[in-house]
């Protein structure tokens, strides 16, 4: 009972303001604008922040970045090693052996008659060839057998053909060359050039 009489007594209060307001200010005419411009000029104190929330889903990945500059260019790296080309001994041998001191070796040949396959008349016979032997001994040896070429120097191969020649490495200290022709006019003996590596 006392409190439908404070909730009367506050309704009339109210009346009575907004009818006194009404005679004031325009802005009170109508019925609770008082109250609830008395309620919008209260500062309102914030309570604590309520506790975070749950975590989101996670978005989609956004576009890849523009690219960026190239970085600076390293330092050089350390020199490479491979096996390669120890020693090389070449010349030109004229057809009678004989060269010249100083060249890094020296030759001996000989003349000879060479075997060149069955010789048809008489059958079972042996065709001999002119031939020359020629002995290349280097001033210095290699540190193992050479790798040797050889091939006939000039026109002479032109000249007297067929002409043939072998080269034969013997150690490493020599190799051997064969010359030889089947033109049993002309002679075994033709200048060649060699090369021989290590």
């Amino acid at each position: 009972m006392r409190k439908m009489g404070l909730v009367i007594a506050a309704i009339l209060l109210v009346a009575s303001a907004s009818a006194h307001a009404a005679g004031q200010d325009k802005e009170y005419g109508q019925p609770f604008q008082f109250l609830k411009s008395l309620i919008d000029k209260i500062t309102l104190i914030p309570g604590p922040p309520g506790p975070p929330g749950p975590q989101g889903p996670t978005g989609p990945q956004g576009p890849a970045g523009p690219q960026g500059p190239a970085g600076p260019t390293g330092p050089q790296g350390p020199a490479g090693t491979t096996d390669g080309v120890q020693r090389v001994v070449y010349g030109t041998v004229p057809a009678g052996g004989v060269v010249s001191p100083g060249v890094g070796y020296t030759v001996i040949s000989e003349s000879y008659f060479c075997d060149y396959g069955e010789n048809p008349s008489p059958p079972g016979g042996r065709l001999s060839i002119p031939c020359a032997v020629y002995i290349i001994t280097f001033d210095r040896p290699f540190n193992a057998t050479p790798v040797c070429t050889a091939t006939i120097y000039g026109s002479d191969s032109f000249a007297r053909k067929p002409v043939g020649i072998i080269i034969t490495p013997l150690d490493r200290s020599s190799v051997s060359v064969a010359t030889g022709t089947t033109n049993q006019e002309g002679l075994g003996s033709f200048p060649f050039s060699f090369i021989c590596v290590q």
